[in-house]
């Protein structure tokens, strides 16, 4: 394999955690709406000094508000809505955060307001649905795609033997999800010692 060019390039791991640092972005501006009306001040309220969110709440009051329908409001409505709030809000993190939605739902708010997309993150199984198929094997072609993607040269049938020999943990001709573990504890027990 070829060293990589001197190309930047945007890297996906760099995409999964500007992600999860636009819906920390996105929770402090949708913060900010506290008691502005902008939503309505009544999807707020406060519990033991910490904000709390019901989201059958979030639904009727997202009913109420005009240009929504059936407890979902647009993704421009909301851009629209959170610039009346805060003009220096980015609100290109609503893309990143709600990415191909054209609607967002009280559940997507709630959701994004209890932190289940920042806490439930998990860089290694990223990278394993982006290459690995529907029963959980690597994919070489698209491993090889990703590798020409970073600078490196595509990998030939001779690069994915000896990546099968290398990493087929189990001995069953393919590298899968479970050779990838048992690689990932192995490499954490004996750099971290857990």
């Amino acid at each position: 394999m070829n060293q990589p060019n001197k190309q930047p390039i945007q890297q996906q791991p760099q995409l999964a955690n500007a992600k999860r640092q636009s819906a920390m972005q996105l929770k402090k501006y949708i913060n900010q709406l506290q008691g502005t009306g902008v939503l309505d001040y009544k999807i707020f309220g406060k519990h033991h000094d910490n904000v709390y969110f019901d989201q059958g709440e979030m639904e009727r009051i997202l009913k109420k508000v005009p240009g929504t329908q059936n407890g979902k409001i647009s993704v421009q409505d909301l851009k629209k809505r959170m610039q009346l709030c805060n003009p220096n809000a980015d609100i290109s993190l609503i893309n990143t955060v709600f990415q191909g939605k054209q609607e967002v739902s009280a559940k997507d708010i709630y959701e994004l307001w209890n932190g289940e997309p920042i806490t439930d993150y998990d860089p290694l199984q990223e990278c394993l649905n982006l290459l690995c198929d529907q029963n959980e094997i690597l994919d070489l072609n698209k491993m090889s795609q990703l590798m020409e993607t970073l600078g490196y040269q595509k990998l030939d049938k001779q690069d994915q033997v000896i990546l099968i020999e290398i990493f087929d943990i189990y001995r069953d001709k393919k590298i899968d999800k479970k050779d990838l573990m048992a690689i990932f504890t192995y490499i954490l027990q004996h750099t971290t010692g857990i």
